[in-house]
């Protein structure tokens, strides 16, 4: 909660001029959130799930370790999905982070127009290129499109990517979106409903869980190069809500 009141103050000067209607901060306990969910968390269908967005997943270790994506030794059997998310149960603190990523889902499909979503350790380090972002949102968000908007913490594969540049905004495309991490990302109403009626469980990491539903039904996305957001836990400046709970 004490993070709260310097994030919505962040908001203020896009408040202010129109570019945010409304701004719903959830804050539930983890019980109301398990009754307002209802979905059901499957340990037992870890394999399968990370089996289905490996593809993704492997993509993301290799960025980050700043390797080729074209090099074939890479690709062989040193790297598996089993030897990268061996089976683990989540957390209580991972559990509680999922549930409020899926209610978020369940509030923006019954809104009447395209959501941002914020964790509570984002930080906007460019106010004008935030300013710029909501403008863009506002003016040119395509419904079917996951538009994922965190900072360079794990870079943007852009291999088999085309660029989209929209005022001062560079995209990077790709048929497949990917979530990376989910500080920052901006969804319709359609495409949380589609997401939702999808989904009967989680078992991973909210994060991987996202992708894999990506994966699974080949939903389409852009990756904000230059993001006008910084991870404040990953950046050190402050500790992450999965170690505070």
């Amino acid at each position: 909660m004490q993070r709260l009141p310097p994030l919505v103050g962040q908001l203020g000067y896009a408040i202010s001029k129109g570019l945010v209607s409304n701004v719903q901060i959830i804050c539930m306990t983890d019980h109301d959130l398990t009754k307002a969910v209802k979905l059901e968390y499957r340990s037992d269908l870890w394999e399968a799930d990370v089996s289905v967005g490996w593809p993704k997943f492997k993509a993301n270790i290799l960025t980050i370790n700043k390797r080729s994506l074209s090099d074939p030794e890479l690709w062989g059997d040193s790297l598996t999905a089993q030897s990268c998310f061996p089976r683990r149960e989540l957390s209580s603190a991972e559990a509680s982070v999922a549930m409020r990523h899926i209610r978020s889902w369940q509030i923006v499909a019954h809104q009447n127009e395209p959501c941002l979503i914020l964790e509570d350790d984002v930080v906007i380090k460019n106010q004008s290129l935030f300013t710029s972002l909501l403008r863009g949102l506002n003016r040119h968000m395509k419904n079917r499109l996951f538009y994922d908007l965190c900072d360079e913490y794990i870079p943007v594969v852009q291999l088999y990517s085309r660029q989209l540049c929209i005022e001062s905004l560079n995209f990077a495309v790709d048929s497949i979106a990917t979530t990376r991490t989910l500080m920052a990302y901006a969804i319709s109403p359609g495409l949380a409903l589609h997401i939702m009626s999808s989904m009967s469980h989680f078992s991973l990491p909210i994060d991987m869980q996202l992708q894999a539903e990506f994966c699974r039904l080949a939903i389409p996305g852009v990756s904000l190069l230059n993001s006008p957001f910084i991870h404040g836990s990953k950046s050190g400046a402050m500790v992450s809500s999965i170690n505070q709970i």
